[in-house]
């Protein structure tokens, strides 16, 4: 074994360890002291001299970084940039690597990623939840690759089960009624899911709404934000829903949608409205209503919030309503059209008139 110039670390034999090899780097400050930083123990020595040389060119400790180290520096400023949904689900796909926390993010291949997949899928864990798993995985391991700690994305080559095919069924028309006449008996979730059935917005779009968004000169909505098409666009409101709306707006909560949430004893107890999130939104209230309706659909199985979308979906196109009106606003991507997000009097004329064709009661009928 060489001696290694000075400066350039150490390398040393502990011969009854597993992984014989100790890397340490030269001794650099570290909290206004000169300590060497130990980078592993390797079972061979080109090992040990191949993380140390990496360290030396980077002159950084990041090549030690756990898989949690690298994560919580990406995710630092990450979920202060994207949507709060979006960084909901990330922290729920973070929950399933736990096995990998104090990892070294170096020693983490496919096969690591790959074997929490396959227990999620022994568990049946839904395939989305499948699918954030092996983003977030992506996007740490982009960050590993940033800092020099490994050189290729092991998360890409993760293998993901069939995606099941998307459930495109809407409400029937006996369906639409009998949400109608709950929310008409003062049912607060029915009325919600009567003013998705008119707006077709994504529930997490609907959910991060706020009284600001809200333009009384027009009556719309702005919001969205999964996809460039879908951020910041106009839906306006349905005469239909224009009350429920209206009873939202005054009831002055962080979000536009809020639930009432007791704390305390009498006499000191007080009420406080707090957003409701997609997944309280799904178990609290929409499971709890269609089963109270006795709405499923024609396979005896049970809607998601997103058949209000497909809902409104159809209800656009059996009344007619152009195409390219109908992706603007559901936020879907308009292909090759470039047209600016920016909506003059006449766009919003458009889309107006869009959403008052909207007639439920007559969906079904040839």
């Amino acid at each position: 074994m060489k001696r290694r110039p000075n400066g350039k670390g150490s390398i040393r034999h502990f011969p009854k360890r597993a992984k014989p090899w100790q890397a340490c780097t030269p001794r650099v400050m570290v909290d206004g002291k000169k300590k060497r930083i130990l980078l592993g123990y390797f079972e061979e020595y080109e090992d040990a001299e191949a993380v140390l040389n990496k360290w030396l060119r980077n002159r950084s400790p990041k090549i030690n970084y756990t898989f949690k180290d690298v994560y919580d520096e990406w995710s630092e400023r990450a979920y202060e940039e994207i949507a709060k949904s979006t960084a909901d689900c990330y922290r729920a796909a973070w929950k399933q690597m736990g096995d990998l926390y104090d990892m070294k993010a170096s020693e983490i291949r496919t096969g690591h990623f790959q074997t929490i997949i396959d227990v999620m899928k022994k568990a049946e864990k839904s395939y989305s939840s499948m699918h954030n798993v092996k983003v977030l995985a992506g996007l740490i391991e982009k960050r590993a690759m940033q800092y020099d700690i490994i050189s290729m994305n092991y998360a890409e080559y993760i293998s993901l089960p069939p995606a099941p095919t998307e459930e495109k069924e809407a409400f029937t028309e006996d369906q639409i009624k009998a949400i109608e006449k709950a929310a008409e008996e003062g049912d607060y979730t029915a009325k919600l899911v009567v003013i998705l059935n008119y707006t077709g917005w994504r529930i997490g779009e609907f959910l991060e709404l706020k009284a600001e968004d809200y333009d009384p000169e027009f009556k719309t909505f702005k919001g969205g934000k999964k996809t460039d098409a879908g951020k910041d666009r106009i839906v306006p409101v349905h005469a239909k829903v224009q009350s429920y709306v209206d009873e939202l707006l005054a009831m002055n909560g962080p979000q536009l949608v809020c639930r009432k949430v007791v704390h305390g004893r009498k006499p000191n107890q007080y009420t406080e409205l707090v957003p409701v999130t997609p997944g309280y939104f799904r178990k609290k209230m929409f499971t709890p209503l269609m089963e109270k309706l006795g709405i499923t659909n024609s396979k005896g199985e049970m809607f998601t919030p997103h058949a209000t979308r497909h809902t409104f979906a159809s209800a656009c196109r059996k009344q007619g309503v152009d195409p390219l009106l109908i992706k603007r606003l559901m936020g879907h991507s308009r292909g090759n059209d470039v047209t600016e997000r920016v909506y003059t009097h006449v766009d919003i004329e458009q889309l107006v008139n869009a959403i008052s064709a909207i007639i439920f009661y007559k969906m079904n009928k040839a």
